[in-house]
Parts: structure tokens; C-alpha cells; sequence
């Protein structure tokens, strides 16, 4: 029979084809094999020419033999990357390999891109569009303290597991593993979002163990110590006397408390609407128009906040509501945030005495300054400080006035403890809703946590179970509010 590939050389058998195969090649490449064909003899399978971009292999002055392709960048540019071996079938198995994890995405060359670029690429590109800007603020000022100052002009391609470790024992050095536990998971993420990007290969940060770090826990109040302290705030006549039982008696976390209007309070039907909270952002962007050469802006001031035309700058579909300075209404993190509790009588009657004698103000909540400004977050935790240290709870090392409230509680029954912070009376109401045998999912819903919400599968707690439990929370606490 006629041979089908004339112009390669015919051998008499296998052996005779393998013979010249290891004599072409120390390593054969895996491409080339003997075979035999339908004339009869054998044949080595020839070797397919380079296609365009994979580069011919050629021998450097050292004695590897060396395969150039071009790889697309990060930046979209294209890019060499070679690779070598000491015989040329192994350069070309080497560059089939890569080839291979070019065409999946694997491999993009970002040859001298620092950590720091990735980290500030990573941030507003990829992480930014799909986060709150309280977790981006999180994760800015994580990357900006922690992560850059001692690592950001390494090459990431270079990044090592014993450089992760370095950065996590110097944070340690300086007495917060908290701090070392979250640069650690920043670097996991960026990392990570590396990979999918197909910038790097393997993340270097999950081959490196978390850093030890134990949680404080919040040290809720017993009923008689928040009776204590609902009783100061009244005897010391605070203006804020109502918002700490109000803390105390609705579980409500204290941005709901904070940004409470009275539209949202409906004496009617005897409920409290909580699908907003005031929180305080500093997103902001230039309104005055665009930057010249030299980056400067038409309203001459180097900050976006201070500009007089200054926006917002929040993702798409961010739901806000301009309150007051750096101050926004936002909604709850999750779904089950956004709900109703029932106005029991003793907050019902706060609140009309506040009515009352409270001038109408322009932003329409509740708790206020007299012109109608919102209370910011520091100084409530100030004034939530002045009542602790009146109440007895904290040594007031300043010895200073603090915000109003001057007089000591002189109550010999309520020893002097750690620091509280507001949110103890959140937990602390929590705690004592859980000792009256509330149902775990009527407790939930009051205190508006999804996971719980979501993992039982229920979507509406009757609001006659979550007045009841109110209630009886009321009733644990009654004495203090008479």
C-alpha cells in the first residue's frame, strides 16, 4: 500500500523507530511517539510547528532551552512569559502546560505589580460595588494601617506565607490580635479575588493560620442594676432619661434609636416602626466640577466633604436619606432588621411627655438637640459615659463635668464595675427576654436578626407574641419607671 506520509522517514519496526527517537532527543517530548502506519512501516509522529505566540524553542548560551509565549496583562496589554528546561522535549511539555492554563484563565502576568496596587485595585474595583460602606471603611482602613506600611511595595507575585506571618507579628508586637486577625482576613480576601482574577496562582494568606484572638464578650446588666440605671437617669433629671429605657425595654440597637422619627411612632395602633437607622458616613465626592492638572478642584478645597456642593458617593442601589452632616437615615443590614414593635404603655407615655415639651424639629426625631440637629454616635456614647459614671457603674478618672449629668447616684447597693458600653443594654434586655422563656424565634424577631430568622424558615411573628414578651419585660422592670 501506498504510504500516506512519504515525507517522513520509514522504519522497519518499533524498536528500530524508538532507536532514532532516543537518538533525536535525551528527554523525547510527549508529542512524538513511534507509530505504525498502513504502508507497513513505522514512523515518528511529527512535531506540530508553534502556532502564533507560543515561540519556538532555541537554545540559550547556558544550555536551557527556552520557550517564550505571550500572555494577556491585568492591564490588558499583552506580555512574554517563558519557561526552560535542560532538553528541549521538556521546554516543550513546559510550554504546552502553559498554553494549557492560558486558554483557562489561569495564568495573567502582572510582572512587577506591587501588593499594595492589588490591594488598592482590589478594593475599589472588585470589593467595593458589593459591600456597605461602613465594611468598605472596615477594609480601607485595615489595608491603609495594617497591611501597606509593612508590606505594600512587595511584589505580589513574590508574596511568601512567611511574609503574612511577619506582617501578623508585628501587629501582634503592638497588643491587638484584633488588629492582627483582621489584616490576616483582608489579605485572605484580596488574595483570593487575586486568583479569580487570574492574577496569582495560590494565596499565600490561607496557608498561614489565623491569629489567636479572644472576642470580649459584653457584660449585659442584671434587672436590678438596668432598674438602677434607668432610675438615675430620671432622678438626675437627663434629658436623655427616656432614650436609656427606651434601650432597655425594646431591644433596639442604637442607630434605630438614634435616627427614630416621630412619623415612624404610631400612637394610633400602638407601634414603633424601626426600617431605618442613622448612621455616620463620610462618603462623599466633589460637586463643584472636575479637577484640573494639578488635581485641583473648582471649589479649592482639598476634601470632598468640605466642598460646598459635595455628594453622596454610595453604590448604585444603596438606600439612604440625607439626614445632617455626615449623618444618613440607611436601612437595616438585613430584611428581618426592617420591622415594627409594639409601643408598650410606660414608653408610649415617655414619648407623648417628650411631644409635649420637644419644639418641632426639621429632621422629625424624636431624640434631639433643641435646634432639631441629631445627636452624633461619640457624643451619645459621652453622655451614655456621664450616666454610667453617675450611676456608679465607672470611676470617672477626668474629674470633670460630664454632659450635664453631675450628680453621684449614692446608691451603696450597686458596686462600681467595668466599662459598659450602650449596646450592653441591647444584650442585656436579650438576656433577660431568654430568662422570662421568651420563644427563641419571638426573641429574634423582636431584636430583628436575620440568620436565626432565615435558619427557622419563618417569615411573620404574630405582634400579640411580641407585645406579650414585651410586657413581660416591662413588668421585670416596672419599678424603676415610677
Amino acid at each position: 500500500m501506498r504510504c500516506p506520509t512519504p515525507q517522513l522517514k520509514g522504519y522497519p519496526d518499533k524498536a528500530a523507530a524508538a532507536d532514532e527517537l532516543t537518538r533525536r532527543y535525551r528527554t523525547p517530548p510527549k508529542a512524538v511517539k513511534p507509530y505504525e502506519c498502513d504502508c507497513g512501516e513505522w514512523h515518528l509522529t511529527p512535531r506540530q510547528r508553534a502556532g502564533r505566540g507560543e515561540g519556538k524553542p532555541y537554545k540559550r548560551g547556558d544550555g536551557m532551552w527556552v520557550c517564550a509565549v505571550t500572555v494577556p496583562g491585568a492591564d490588558g496589554k499583552q506580555r512574554r512569559k517563558t519557561v526552560s528546561a535542560k532538553d528541549r522535549g521538556t521546554a516543550l511539555d513546559r510550554r504546552k502546560k502553559l498554553l494549557e492554563d492560558i486558554a483557562k484563565g489561569n495564568i495573567i502576568q502582572s510582572p512587577k505589580i506591587t501588593v499594595g496596587q492589588w490591594l488598592d485595585h482590589w478594593l475599589e474595583t472588585i470589593h467595593k460595588p458589593n459591600v456597605k460602606p461602613k465594611t468598605y471603611r472596615y477594609y480601607e482602613s485595615g489595608i491603609r494601617l495594617l497591611i501597606k506600611p509593612h508590606i505594600g511595595q512587595k511584589q505580589l507575585a513574590k508574596l511568601t506565607p512567611e511574609d503574612v506571618r511577619a506582617v501578623i507579628k508585628k501587629i501582634n508586637e503592638t497588643g491587638s490580635t484584633r488588629n492582627a486577625v483582621k489584616a490576616h482576613q483582608i489579605l485572605q480576601k484580596a488574595l483570593k479575588g487575586a486568583i479569580n482574577e487570574g492574577v496569582l496562582e495560590r494565596n499565600v494568606a490561607t496557608m498561614v493560620k489565623k491569629p489567636s484572638h479572644v472576642t470580649a464578650e459584653i457584660q449585659p446588666f442584671t434587672a436590678p442594676e438596668a432598674k438602677h440605671i434607668m432610675r438615675t437617669a430620671i432622678d438626675l433629671n437627663d434629658p436623655l432619661a427616656d432614650r436609656w429605657s427606651f434601650a432597655f425595654l425594646t431591644v433596639a440597637r442604637p442607630s434605630e434609636l438614634n435616627g427614630l422619627e416621630w412619623s415612624r411612632v404610631d400612637f394610633d395602633n400602638k407601634v414603633l416602626d424601626l426600617s431605618w437607622q442613622l448612621q455616620e458616613l463620610t462618603n462623599k465626592r466633589h460637586g463643584c466640577g472636575e479637577p484640573n492638572e494639578d488635581g485641583a478642584y473648582p471649589c479649592k478645597r482639598k476634601r470632598a466633604a468640605w466642598c460646598p456642593a459635595a455628594e453622596y458617593d454610595f453604590q448604585p442601589g444603596f438606600e439612604y436619606r440625607p439626614c445632617h452632616g455626615t449623618q444618613v437615615w440607611t436601612r437595616p443590614k438585613t430584611a428581618a432588621g426592617k420591622r415594627t414593635l409594639p409601643l408598650i404603655k410606660p414608653l408610649e407615655t415617655m414619648l407623648r411627655l417628650r411631644l409635649e415639651r420637644q419644639k418641632p424639629g426639621h429632621l422629625d426625631l424624636v431624640w434631639a438637640h433643641d435646634d432639631g440637629r441629631p445627636y452624633g454616635p461619640t457624643e451619645m456614647n459621652e453622655r451614655w459615659h456621664a450616666l454610667m459614671v453617675a450611676a456608679g457603674f465607672e470611676f470617672d478618672e477626668s474629674g470633670t463635668d460630664c454632659n450635664e449629668i453631675e450628680i453621684e447616684s449614692g446608691d451603696s447597693e450597686i458596686p462600681d464595675l467595668p466599662s459598659r458600653m450602650l449596646y450592653a443594654a441591647r444584650h442585656t434586655a436579650a438576656t433577660l427576654l431568654m430568662e422570662l422563656k421568651v420563644p427563641e424565634d419571638v426573641r429574634m424577631a423582636i431584636m430583628g436578626q436575620s440568620s436565626v430568622v432565615a435558619h427557622r424558615g419563618y417569615v411573620h411573628v404574630d405582634q400579640r407574641l411580641t407585645k406579650a414578651a414585651l410586657s413581660k419585660l416591662t413588668k421585670l422592670l416596672n419599678p424603676a419607671l415610677h
